[in-house]
């Protein structure tokens, strides 16, 4: 049988609400989000601070120079993600440089704005907006994120020419959460974003992110927390998102090149199912189960039926 295991260290220093990270990151920000699908974290190299000193205000600054895939076991250089062919997932990029600025007037509004370059490959620009409010016996909310990106430096992946907006509203009540959203894709090319990361976007599903060319996407969402019935862990959620109005041009795939040569558009949903439970006490507590069922169709890739259990323990030091 193989061995398959991973270390990663990270120095860390702290000064009243600022934080530095030197070493093995695996941030979660709107532009460089770590993959979490797989038995291990994506980790990246390289160094974060993050200030809180100024109230109300949270300030990020970050540089990566590598990064270890979820499925890998050594530290390798950055590429973009390949997005069915859109861009060359080849070409690599030694650096990416970071910034963002979160800042929360109100308690329960959030405004964000955030800047990244992969030196070389593309420039990405990141607003977001967050609020949530009481509203009858239960909680509404919505949340916007907007992201465009550009060719950079010595542009090594060609053309980058992307406006990306996904939107999110819902109401929760007595553990039951209701929520969708719509999702366009604009700009000549596809949603841009770092090799093996998540997209950050509301789309994103296990096995289709519903962010190529021109791409429309509607999503809708359903959760429950079986706390609400005296069954604190266990948590429930079922996905749909259906996705129109791609452009096959910028898909290589052989049903890419078909539907583009017939002059249609490229359509594709998918349905995620989403089990989880984290034992609450005795020797396993902070264990955690999760199964998770996804079904796509699309009519420019191969369709796909698939379950994962995931076992999960963290340890906080």
């Amino acid at each position: 049988m193989d061995d398959y295991s991973k270390a990663v260290g990270a120095f860390k220093a702290r000064l009243s609400e600022t934080e530095l990270r030197v070493g093995g990151l695996s941030p979660q920000l709107p532009l460089l989000a770590s993959n979490y699908s797989r038995l291990f974290p994506q980790w990246f190299n390289g160094a974060q601070l993050v200030s809180k000193d100024l109230d109300r205000f949270t300030f990020t600054l970050l540089e990566v120079d590598a990064t270890k895939l979820r499925d890998s076991t050594d530290f390798e250089d950055l590429t973009a993600m390949a997005q069915q062919g859109a861009y060359s997932a080849t070409v690599t990029s030694d650096r990416l440089y970071y910034a963002g600025v979160d800042y929360q007037p109100l308690k329960n509004l959030t405004l964000s704005v955030h800047t990244s370059q992969l030196e070389d490959l593309f420039q990405r620009n990141f607003a977001g907006f967050k609020y949530k409010t009481a509203m009858g016996p239960g909680e509404a909310f919505t949340e916007w994120r907007y992201f465009s990106a550009r060719e950079a430096g010595r542009e090594l992946l060609g053309k980058v020419d992307n406006r990306t907006l996904s939107t999110n509203v819902g109401y929760s009540i007595q553990g039951h959460t209701f929520s969708g959203g719509y999702q366009k894709v604009s700009g000549d090319t596809a949603y841009a974003y770092v090799g093996g990361t998540d997209t950050y976007l509301f789309s994103e599903q296990q096995i289709s992110t519903f962010a190529l060319a021109n791409e429309r996407a509607w999503m809708m969402r359903y959760d429950f927390d079986f706390a609400a019935l005296g069954v604190p862990g266990l948590t429930f959620n079922l996905r749909y998102v259906k996705g129109d109005q791609v452009d096959p041009q910028r898909i290589s795939s052989v049903k890419g090149r078909a539907l583009d040569a017939a002059g249609g558009e490229g359509e594709e949903w998918e349905r995620t199912t989403d089990l989880s439970y984290i034992v609450q006490s005795g020797p396993l507590r902070n264990v955690s189960l999760r199964w998770r069922n996804a079904t796509m169709r699309s009519n420019f890739a191969d369709a796909a039926d698939e379950n994962r259990l995931i076992v999960g323990y963290t340890l906080a030091f």
